[in-house]
């Protein structure tokens, strides 16, 4: 036999038992005394049986009130816990955030940012997929990621962009080489020097390709890579 019992019901059946006293009762619920009354009778209808022996001076459990006390105890903090739960929930402090980054991104300025946000929020799960640009914009485009951290998309993605810092590419030299020192060089240096590019993928590569468009230059790599170690 299924029986449907509703939270109210439950938390105004243990309040009663707590307090032995229908005035004492309501009182604590903010309830008035028949209202509580009506309560209990519906929920003795829906059990079938008696929950309370009632006298002129005191409310006393019934054999089937003492067995209901036990679980209706159980149930209303399985009730409280799961609600209390999602309302952590939706305040942001529990559940989970996956943000997908570029590999440079992930590495440096990631750590330090999900240290400082997991002391306000130490419940919230944070998952990283580290990837090339097409794949960060995959992710959220498809919902495996709730953020990505990349460069601008095309105006044809439909996706909301928001600039939040802006990095400048700089030229690495040994110290004895004749560029090393020279200040700031045009792309052009790289006409007579082997040039390693990223993978077409990349956020790098995009970049590079269309500085070297811009400047009416032809520079063909030497070999081309995903991922750059440090």
């Amino acid at each position: 036999m299924r029986i449907s019992l509703t939270p109210q019901q439950l938390s105004a059946f243990l309040r009663l038992a707590r307090t032995g006293s229908f005035s004492g009762a309501a009182r604590q619920l903010g309830v008035s005394q028949p209202a509580l009354s009506r309560t209990v009778q519906q929920l003795e209808e829906v059990i079938g049986q008696r929950l309370f022996d009632r006298t002129t001076r005191s409310v006393a459990l019934t054999p089937t009130g003492q067995e209901l006390l036990p679980i209706a105890e159980r149930l209303v903090a399985e009730f409280d816990s799961s609600f209390g739960e999602l309302a952590r929930f939706v305040a942001g402090r529990r559940g989970r955030v996956a943000v997908a980054a570029l590999p440079s991104i992930a590495v440096v300025l990631l750590p330090p940012a999900i240290a400082c946000y997991r002391e306000d929020h130490p419940d919230v799960e944070v998952a990283i997929m580290d990837g090339l640009s097409g794949s960060v914009l995959d992710a959220v485009a498809e919902g495996r990621a709730d953020i990505g951290l990349t460069i601008k998309p095309s105006p044809r993605a439909t996706l909301s962009y928001r600039p939040l810092m802006s990095d400048e590419f700089g030229l690495v030299c040994r110290p004895g080489d004749e560029l090393a020192g020279e200040g700031a060089l045009p792309w052009s240096v790289f006409v007579q020097r082997p040039f390693v590019a990223m993978a077409p993928e990349s956020s790098v590569r995009q970049m590079t390709d269309a500085a070297f468009l811009q400047a009416g230059l032809s520079i063909p790599p030497l070999y081309g890579c995903a991922f750059l170690s440090r």
